[in-house]
């Protein structure tokens, strides 16, 4: 089960209420059940910093309630919730997990509004091909991405579900320091045709599944590709969904090689026009949770 969905069935089960943007979630006073069986294990509620470490022990993750994660620093507007985060034990990245009201537009007008942030490009966690976000109706798929320089900082906003009964829709915030990762997307690196990241194939993810984080580049005949997904499905089927849409571009599998925490394919693709004949390795690799890894290796053959 994805980690939001247990806090959510725990939450409910433990009266823990979401947090308006910026505070932290109150844990709910309970009355104590009378006249239980002596012989029944009967559960006492548990606050948040108790969920907390019960979701890093059964999940292998960093996960925070109700507040952003430990040194994340970024606005958030209002009508948005936060419903909790993970965050690398060293720093310098997280998720956060959001509900919200507010469209694209209205996140966008916001986040320009905002003092020293500006809208970044693609180029770190989404590219033009390689690994691309899920469409959304009201996006096309492209997440909203904004940097600032000092502190050095990026964001990455991405829907990953409809819209509830009263107007919320998920939202995931990719965040991520350092100089580097703001180079990425105040000036990504653009290259001719025929020499970049344009030669990967698109795999466009499956509903549901966030993409985010990551990096491309090229030496003489290779292109390659890294991403990180997050979404509440398996292994196999991830590799399936990438391996069907490979099929629907013109190439052909030659090798597969599936296991628990790994799934690596071989492909083929002939000479077009003035393109040689080219292979292209796809590895998906199973992180903590509903979290995986990307790579993709397109190297250009003699022909």
């Amino acid at each position: 089960m994805e980690w939001v969905g247990l806090v959510c069935l725990l939450s409910g089960a433990l009266g823990l209420g979401q947090a308006a943007a910026g505070s932290a979630a109150p844990a709910a006073a309970q009355e104590q059940g009378q006249g239980q069986a002596p012989a029944r294990v009967q559960a006492t509620a548990a606050d948040p910093a108790a969920l907390e470490r019960l979701l890093s022990r059964i999940s292998e993750g960093n996960y925070v309630l109700g507040k952003l994660p430990p040194g994340v620093e970024v606005p958030l507007p209002a009508r948005t919730e936060i419903v909790g985060g993970q965050f690398a034990p060293e720093g310098g990245s997280a998720a956060v997990y959001l509900d919200t009201a507010l469209s694209g537009a209205a996140l966008q007008d916001f986040y320009l509004a905002q003092s020293g942030w500006k809208q970044g490009q693609p180029g770190w966690g989404e590219a033009e091909s390689g690994f691309v976000a899920a469409e959304e109706p009201d996006a096309a798929g492209q997440p909203l991405i904004f940097y600032r320089t000092a502190p050095a900082a990026v964001i990455q906003l991405t829907f990953s579900g409809p819209a509830d009964t009263q107007g919320r829709r998920p939202l995931v915030l990719w965040y991520r320091t350092g100089a580097d990762a703001v180079r990425q997307v105040s000036s990504p690196q653009r290259f001719g045709p025929g020499y970049g990241p344009s030669n990967l194939p698109t795999l466009r993810a499956p509903a549901g599944v966030t993409v985010g984080g990551g990096g491309s580049g090229r030496s003489d005949a290779d292109w390659h590709q890294s991403t990180s997904l997050q979404g509440e499905v398996t292994l196999s089927a991830l590799h399936s969904h990438y391996a069907a849409q490979l099929k629907q571009q013109g190439w052909t599998q030659a090798g597969e090689l599936v296991q628990e925490r790994s799934a690596t394919s071989l492909w083929t693709l002939p000479a077009r026009g003035d393109q040689g004949p080219r292979e292209l390795v796809l590895n998906l690799g199973a992180r903590s949770g509903q979290e995986f890894s990307g790579f993709l290796l397109l190297r250009e053959l003699n022909p």
